[in-house]
């Protein structure tokens, strides 16, 4: 939280605070240290297309991302269990800080918007993609394909003249479509056999 809060002090006013992140982001082992450097370009998106370019690579970031964004609200509720032993400046700090609007944004759609109007992000994800496809058993990961899509300006629709350039449609390829139709029949089907 303190180099997140840093991180975005810094930038507001101005400071030069990119080739600290960078480093921190070359230098860091963690999983969680990325994490904040997403939360941090979440809310700086223009780092993404800069420094912090490389964690738009890693796969497994997008998935993390989506549960911490989908269950969210779930850390609200866990934090009013600690919350009866701090004062009310405590709470009200802690549910401005996670009430943050970039937190409800997902790092995928974000990433999504930014290869649509930036070539070397585009050039950048789809060396990337390729690599996540080529590994052992991606082929049977309905979930990184469906992020492979979703990642790929194919499968966007441009905007209709005079529209915004925010209006780009995501469409599903067939086939895919075709196989998350298949695994939802099979989870419906597993759920009844088992009385659930």
């Amino acid at each position: 939280m303190a180099l997140e809060k840093w991180a975005y002090d810094s930038l507001e006013r101005g400071d030069e605070s990119v080739p600290y992140l960078e480093s921190f982001l070359w230098e860091s082992r963690s999983v969680a240290a990325a994490g904040v450097l997403i939360e941090i370009a979440k809310h700086y998106q223009r780092l993404f297309g800069g420094p912090l370019l490389p964690l738009l690579g890693i796969a497994q970031f997008y998935e993390w991302d989506l549960d911490l964004v989908e269950n969210r609200d779930f850390g609200r509720m866990t934090q009013s269990f600690w919350s009866d032993f701090v004062g009310d400046w405590a709470r009200k700090i802690a549910a401005e800080w996670h009430a943050m609007p970039h937190r409800r944004l997902l790092f995928r759609d974000l990433v999504a918007q930014l290869l649509l109007k930036t070539p070397p992000v585009e050039r950048f994800v789809e060396l990337s993609i390729a690599s996540w496809i080529a590994a052992p058993g991606a082929a049977e990961d309905l979930d990184l394909q469906c992020l492979a899509a979703r990642l790929s300006r194919a499968n966007y629709r441009a905007p209709a003249e005079g529209k915004d350039d925010s209006d780009w449609a995501f469409v599903m390829p067939p086939d895919l479509d075709r196989a998350i139709s298949e695994r939802l029949r099979e989870s419906e089907a597993a759920s009844q056999d088992s009385g659930l």
